[in-house]
């Protein structure tokens, strides 16, 4: 059983609507709007055992190698700091990843919920 949100007001609206927390199995994330990745609120939306998705960078801009590194990196750190684990080795065979992905609950992200 599968269930889209068309969600009108954006991520921000979303993560501050109390219908909306602990509903979400999946979060995909595009490469511009990775940054919501950053908010402490994030993590208050999955549901345990939740998976988020964000789309690297490789295909939707141009990028030196330092900036694939710096950006790729950020991803990294905001992940780690909602309680997310990277899983498994996204974009296997090629230099960078298309998509980065991560696991919520093998990472403690039950325990580092919100419960606002």
């Amino acid at each position: 059983n599968v269930k889209v949100f068309p969600i009108k007001g954006g991520v921000d609206t979303l993560l501050g609507k109390k219908q909306f927390q602990g509903l979400f199995d999946v979060v995909s994330l595009s490469a511009g709007a990775a940054h919501h990745l950053g908010s402490e609120d994030f993590g208050s939306i999955l549901k345990p055992n939740a998976a988020v998705m964000v789309e690297a960078a490789k295909f939707a801009v141009v990028l030196s190698k330092e900036q694939e590194a710096d950006y790729d990196s950020r991803i990294f750190e905001m992940a780690e700091a909602r309680g997310l684990r990277r899983v498994g080795p996204a974009g296997e065979g090629s230099s960078r990843p298309a998509v980065f992905a991560f696991d919520w609950t093998s990472a403690g992200g039950k325990a580092r919920r919100a419960t606002t």
